[in-house]
């Protein structure tokens, strides 16, 4: 129901991607990490993004996909990882202005999990994650460049799982996108 107004206006007011790369196509990538309670996760992610509504600022609908291997653990972590898959809505400066921001919201499944040096501690599991974010940079015409932070909450933390407060937090990094 979120979604079905922004697209029925974006469609009856003509509203178009005009996007130069096609919608099947990654339109941009981000570099970045999850940081807090020890641990420090470099992550890359790419991403489709499809504007509904292009006017001074852009409603879109994007999907974006990453791993994330902790390099940073605490003491007795030997590996942690969260890989995610996440679908949401942001806003977006409209193209043709130098100072880019954005903002989103998405949700989505991660895998995450963690072994330790005591084995029986050594899981993997599902959950579901939202992650909001804002982005803040420079429109060079064919390519924006940003920089972003975000925090991503899982839906559930179950503190008898030991990875539970492995997963999410304060993601923070670089974004580049060439629509």
């Amino acid at each position: 129901m979120l979604l079905t107004l922004p697209l029925i206006a974006a469609l009856a007011l003509g509203g178009v991607d005009r996007s130069r790369t096609p919608w099947f196509l990654p339109r941009y990538v981000t570099v970045g990490a999850y940081a807090g309670n020890g641990v420090f996760s470099p992550t890359a992610r790419i991403g489709w993004e499809v504007a509904l509504i292009e006017q001074k600022t852009e409603f879109v609908v994007a999907l974006e996909l990453g791993p994330s291997f902790a390099v940073v653990r605490p003491t007795g972590v030997l590996i942690s990882y969260q890989h995610s898959a996440l679908a949401g809505v942001g806003l977006r400066s409209g193209r043709g202005r130098k100072l880019h921001w954005g903002l989103s919201a998405m949700f989505g499944p991660v895998l995450h999990g963690a072994r330790f040096s005591d084995p029986t501690l050594t899981e993997e599991r599902w959950n579901g994650v939202v992650d909001g974010r804002g982005q803040l940079g420079v429109d060079l015409g064919p390519v924006t460049l940003a920089a972003y932070v975000a925090y991503q909450q899982p839906f559930s933390i179950n503190p008898r799982f030991a990875s539970a407060g492995y997963v999410g937090g304060f993601n923070f990094g670089v974004l580049v996108n060439w629509r």
